[in-house]
């Protein structure tokens, strides 16, 4: 038994009454190269912009809590977990498309640094216990910085 460790990238960004209803997102990266591949979509399904359906008809105040609806969209939020990336700078872009394909105003565009998680410490064994807590002695690995 070993321990994986992946590097995913959790991206999010304001739900927003400027992509209508039937619109969605794509969300794009770069692969690490610094320049983003509008070509390909890194997510697998396009990302309903209204996934809760909340005030799909254009009025509304709120839509039964605030941050849903017209009125609150603002407080709302959309999100996307990347698959595995490389340690480095990671570039991305969302980007709206309407109910016909079209894309609309408002890409949103981040740039990342990810560092992967170090390697597991070495020479574990355990301390001392007492009253229930567990003292344990270990040496960091060398891609650690204890940060």
């Amino acid at each position: 038994m070993g321990i994986t460790a992946t590097a995913q990238v959790l991206l999010r960004w304001p739900q927003t009454a400027d992509v209508p209803a039937g619109g969605y997102y794509e969300v794009f990266g770069d692969g690490g190269d610094g320049s983003v591949d509008y070509d390909s979509p890194i997510n697998p399904t396009p990302i309903d912009a209204w996934p809760d359906r909340a005030c799909m008809d254009g009025y509304g105040y709120g839509g039964g809590g605030y941050g849903r609806g017209r009125y609150g969209a603002a407080e709302a939020q959309l999100t996307h977990v990347t698959e595995s990336v490389a340690d480095g700078r990671q570039q991305f872009a969302v980007v709206p498309y309407d109910a016909a394909d079209n894309p609309a105003a408002g890409n949103l565009e981040a740039a990342v640094m990810v560092r992967g998680v170090p390697d597991p410490p070495t020479r574990l064994s355990a301390a001392a216990y007492a009253a229930g807590v567990l003292s344990l002695n270990f040496k960091l690995s060398a891609d650690d910085d204890a940060a």
